[in-house]
């Protein structure tokens, strides 16, 4: 589960609680033999834009005198709007784009990813920082949208299984969005998934 307010109140606290966090992550990181940290927050309110900029910036610093690694993931959608990517970028080693929930489980039945979206917010994206410091995350999952009520979400491997069980399903993966996706009965109820 996101956690938006321990971030909001990590971000507004002074340096010296940054310092002790960032050298209880440093300990965390060197004992679990790793070579760095990915961070993804999401849900946090845009409002920290400066914050989060500054934080990262000052674990970026505390991490690389270490020789560890800082990666942070970029949400698409109204979550972008709490990066600040240019002011980031001279911070960042890796930039994770990802590129997946344009629909969720609490949307109407569509793709997690159709192409369109995908190219659109590549071209959001890739102005901002070094090409090389992007890395495209794509998702391995899909939803399955009942008839009534919020989707289920099912792994890649699920959807192939129900791919399988289906014989011949009316698989479509057409343009515009190229998201292969069909409609099954079960029970008494028409589901619709859409994968990845």
């Amino acid at each position: 589960e996101w956690q938006p307010e321990a971030v909001e109140s990590l971000l507004r606290r002074d340096p010296e609680d940054w310092r002790n966090f960032a050298d209880e992550l440093v300990t965390q990181l060197r004992d679990a033999d790793c070579g760095g940290v990915l961070i993804d927050w999401q849900l946090v309110d845009p409002v920290y834009q400066p914050e989060l900029s500054r934080f990262i910036a000052f674990l970026s610093d505390a991490l690389h005198q270490e020789e560890l690694e800082l990666w942070l993931a970029i949400p698409m959608g109204n979550d972008i709007a709490l990066y600040d990517l240019d002011a980031l970028a001279p911070h960042v080693d890796r930039f994770l784009a990802t590129l997946y929930d344009e629909n969720g489980e609490n949307d109407e039945p569509g793709p997690p990813a159709s192409l369109p979206w995908f190219v659109e917010w590549l071209e959001v994206i890739m102005p901002h920082g070094h090409p090389d410091q992007w890395v495209i995350g794509l998702g391995n999952y899909g939803y399955a949208w009942p008839e009534t009520g919020g989707a289920e979400t099912i792994g890649f491997a699920d959807a192939m299984t129900r791919v399988r069980a289906l014989n011949n399903p009316d698989l479509a993966t057409a343009p515009p969005l190229y998201s292969p996706n069909f409609s099954y009965s079960f029970g008494d109820e028409v589901h619709r998934l859409w994968f990845l």
